[in-house]
């Protein structure tokens, strides 16, 4: 694979972006264990790599062994909840990890929930995004009450439609972390900024 062979012939690869590559877990398999051990890796780039559940796998072996990765980046993989358990895996023996992006891949509560421990425990960990998801109000709101009380944690992601309900709410218990930013955007509110993002291109 191009990629094992550009990683192996220079070692001084600091940023890594192979975001919209039919990839697969499969092919994150071949190159996966190169990543493992890359010593200038600080940013990788998976978005819509199509890693799906099984890349979750990978995924947890780069994060428990990679030492200089610092932000992580697979948004809309459909990853779902046993991915996100993987990740959530990996975490606890990464030390170096300070951003981490996983919107839009099919996780629910019950994998969104490993994140009230993901925020206590990975102190390095100082912005979070798993924006649109199928989360519940209730697991939002559990989530935005852990935030508050970690102080590493300066940005946290939740915006989906479920936000709708409770907004107002979330926003009034986040007050208390000054330091923490909550973004609760709702979709149209999304395409709205990004529309407009256009208009300066």
């Amino acid at each position: 694979m191009i990629v094992v062979g550009m990683l192996e012939n220079n070692k001084n690869i600091m940023r890594l972006c192979l975001n919209h590559t039919y990839m697969g877990p499969a092919k994150l398999r071949v190159f996966g264990p190169t990543l493992c051990n890359y010593k200038s890796l600080v940013y990788l780039n998976l978005n819509k790599c199509y890693l799906r559940k099984y890349g979750g796998e990978q995924l947890k072996k780069i994060l428990s062994s990679n030492t200089s990765l610092k932000e992580l980046h697979v948004y809309g993989n459909c990853l779902r909840d046993e991915g996100m358990k993987c990740i959530y895996e990996g975490l606890l023996n990464n030390n170096t990890l300070e951003k981490l992006s996983v919107n839009d891949n099919d996780i629910t509560s019950k994998g969104a929930l490993l994140f009230k421990e993901i925020m206590l425990t990975c102190k390095t960990l100082s912005e979070i995004a798993v924006a649109n998801n199928p989360i519940s109000g209730d697991t939002i709101e559990q989530l935005v009450e852990t935030a508050i009380k970690c102080t590493h944690l300066k940005v946290l992601d939740l915006s989906c439609p479920q936000v709708d309900l409770v907004r107002d709410r979330l926003f009034a218990k986040a007050s208390c972390n000054p330091g923490l930013k909550l973004i609760l955007q709702l979709p149209e509110e999304i395409e709205s900024m990004s529309r407009n993002a256009s208009d300066f291109f």
